[in-house]
Formats: structure tokens, C-alpha cells, sequence
């Protein structure tokens, strides 16, 4: 009996965290070494971007690849579930959003950014980095999008799902017009 309520109350705490479960994975899981694009978040071009997801064991982890570089995500609330001692045990983590940003990364306005990794789903977007404030969604289709904004420094937001749990994660971003001497 109380195995069957420990699982009923993860199963409950999952179904409260998740958003939008019904989509597919955006890729293929992403378990790479440490300073290397994941597995199915290859980096095919120096001026690729793109966001790697990947649900951990104990906690969900988001990295952006600018190129060849690479920056982990601020960690954001969350709740996430792991399997311990063969039953499902639940946690929720609330932070202060938004989070301190001390780099911001450079990416051209306009450019594509892919999303990639083993989340079920993803939403990405823009807001003014001292206050949190909305400035923009990021629309995607098919795990890709543009970014649009005008130049500017911004808090590039992700929120992601998986069957364990969702997760926020930020980085500091600055666009800046295309280099007009380049082509």
C-alpha cells in the first residue's frame, strides 16, 4: 500500500510539473564528454547555434554551442522525479528568476538556432535580463527557429520537458547586426 501511494504521489507531482507532453523528442539523447557537443548536437558548421537537452539522473542540464564554443545554462525552477530504491521519489526546486547574468554571448540577429537533445519539448524566448520582462518568443518549428530581435542584450529563456520533469534554463545573450564585411 504505501509503495502504491509513494508512485500515485510521483506520478501526481510529474502530472503538475509537465507541460505539453503530447510532442515528440526534439532529437536524439544528448550524452556527450565534457567540452563536446552532445550526441545529436553535432556542430556541422562554425557558425552553427544550438541548444543541447539532456534529462540527467539527478537533474536536467541545458548547454548552448555558439560554433565551436560552448555555455551552460543558468538553472532555473524545475521538478524532476528519480528512481530510488526502485520507487519514483519527486522534487521541485524554485529559484529566483532572473538570474545574474556576468557574459553575455554574441549571435547574430537573424540566425538560426536549433534545439536539440532528448526533451520532449522546448520553448524558447527573449526577455530584458535585469527584470525577467518578455520582450519575444522564439517560434520554432521542427526544433528550429530564427533569432529575430534587434540588437541588444537579452536573457535567452528555455523551458523543456521531459517524462521525468520540465526545467528552466538562461543564458545571457547579445545580438548584434550581421557583419555586413563578411560576404
Amino acid at each position: 500500500m504505501k509503495r502504491t501511494l509513494l508512485l500515485l504521489m510521483a506520478v501526481l507531482l510529474l502530472a503538475a510539473c509537465a507541460r505539453d507532453a503530447g510532442r515528440g523528442p526534439l532529437g536524439s539523447p544528448a550524452t556527450g564528454n565534457e567540452g563536446q557537443p552532445a550526441s545529436g548536437c553535432v556542430v556541422a558548421d562554425p557558425s552553427d547555434v544550438m541548444v543541447c537537452l539532456r534529462g540527467g539522473e539527478q537533474s536536467p542540464e541545458a548547454t548552448l554551442f555558439v560554433g565551436v564554443k560552448r555555455f551552460d545554462g543558468a538553472a532555473g525552477s524545475s521538478c524532476w522525479t528519480t528512481v530510488s530504491g526502485g520507487q519514483g521519489v519527486g522534487q521541485c526546486i524554485d529559484t529566483v528568476w532572473p538570474p545574474e547574468i556576468d557574459r553575455y554571448i554574441e549571435i547574430e540577429r537573424g540566425t538560426e538556432i536549433a534545439v536539440l537533445g532528448d526533451a520532449g519539448t522546448a520553448e524558447l524566448s527573449l526577455a530584458e535580463p535585469r527584470s525577467g520582462d518578455h520582450v519575444a518568443k522564439v517560434a520554432l518549428e521542427d526544433g528550429r527557429g530564427r533569432i529575430t530581435a534587434k540588437p541588444g542584450k537579452y536573457l535567452l529563456n528555455v523551458f523543456a520537458t521531459w517524462s521525468q520533469g520540465d526545467a528552466a534554463f538562461g543564458f545571457g545573450i547579445r545580438v548584434v547586426e550581421p557583419d555586413q564585411s563578411a560576404g
